[in-house]
């Protein structure tokens, strides 16, 4: 979402109206640090953004910093800069995000991810509001809100010893759940509603709806994706149907899976795995995805382990991710 575009909040379900509610109170009282929970897709980031522009911190910077797509090595100097050098390569200073985000907001998705070592700087940052840069010898003191944001259990890594304690405690003044779009029943159709017309716009069509049996299929999937998914899906549906009518035959879901007929029986044998499919849903996409999330729960769901653990690089498992709506 670009930074000009004007953060649309759309839901009727209790669920989603408490967390909107925790998101106007966290705004209206100025709180400097917020966790933001939720499956991939549910809109952490619109809430974010959402956060920023109702607060006394409109007016400031919004800075997002994904933590899945810099590498572990990199991403201290990303969030707290560096000067001259301070290391091989370090030909000239840099000022980090929390730098960047002063007087703003900076956001933190997918937190989960972060270094051990990083978070150890981070939670000073969250107590003190200053930070060192790498090779400088001063401190210096920011004004920053920081919103962390994460779609797995904090707590589980915590178990693990994959994430601090007292990082967990102080990111949670405020903790804004995100329930899944698969529990907010007659959202989807307000959503799908908007995105409707949305596109409509975007791309110079007329006139198009949807048919009660369009309406049917839409409630009836169970929305691995979320939020994300839904909009990709009515953004299809526009383009490709003919006519004005958006029949149930217009409607494609990429994840063709059910969760229902995919099972992971667990083996005898230590270290093993056996998977089940149903004979309908066997097909290299929903191996792949169900590969995928038994890497990821080995390895913790350390995005870099399960990358090591399947042979392939972490971008690359990143992309599957996505693209598989995983959670």
């Amino acid at each position: 979402m670009l930074k000009h575009e004007k953060i649309v909040i759309i839901g009727e379900h209790p669920k989603f109206l408490e967390a909107l509610r925790l998101a106007k109170r966290a705004a209206e009282t100025g709180v400097k640090t917020i966790l933001l929970t939720g499956e991939t897709g549910t809109g952490k980031e619109v809430f974010a953004r959402y956060i920023h522009e109702h607060s006394t911190r409109a007016k400031g910077p919004f800075i997002p910093v994904d933590c899945t797509t810099i590498p572990e090595n990199l991403l201290e100097s990303e969030l707290f800069g560096f000067v001259k050098g301070a290391f091989t390569g370090a030909i000239k200073s840099r000022k980090g995000l929390v730098g960047l985000a002063d007087g703003g907001t900076l956001l933190i998705d997918e937190i989960g991810n972060m270094p051990i070592n990083v978070q150890n700087k981070l939670l000073r940052f969250l107590e003190t509001r200053r930070y060192r840069a790498i090779g400088a010898e001063e401190e210096k003191e920011v004004d920053v809100q920081v919103i962390a944001a994460t779609n797995v259990d904090l707590t589980k890594l915590i178990k693990k010893g994959a994430f601090r304690k007292d990082l967990y405690y102080r990111l949670s003044t405020i903790n804004i759940i995100l329930p899944p779009l698969r529990e907010r029943g007659n959202d989807v159709i307000l959503l799908a509603e908007y995105f409707l017309k949305r596109f409509l716009r975007e791309y110079n069509v007329k006139k198009k709806r949807f048919t009660p049996d369009a309406y049917q299929k839409l409630l009836s999937y169970t929305w691995p994706g979320n939020v994300r998914e839904l909009r990709n899906v009515v953004e299809s549906a526009v383009l490709m149907s003919n006519g004005e009518l958006i029949k149930a035959s217009d409607i494609h879901f990429k994840s063709s899976y059910s969760r229902k007929t995919l099972n992971v029986i667990p083996s005898p044998q230590k270290n093993k795995i056996v998977l089940q499919f149903d004979v309908s849903e066997f097909n290299m996409e929903n191996i792949e995805r169900t590969v995928i999330i038994e890497a990821l729960k080995y390895t913790g769901w350390n995005k870099r382990k399960a990358a090591e653990l399947l042979g392939v690089s972490r971008m690359n498992l990143i992309r599957k991710i996505k693209k598989y709506g995983i959670e």
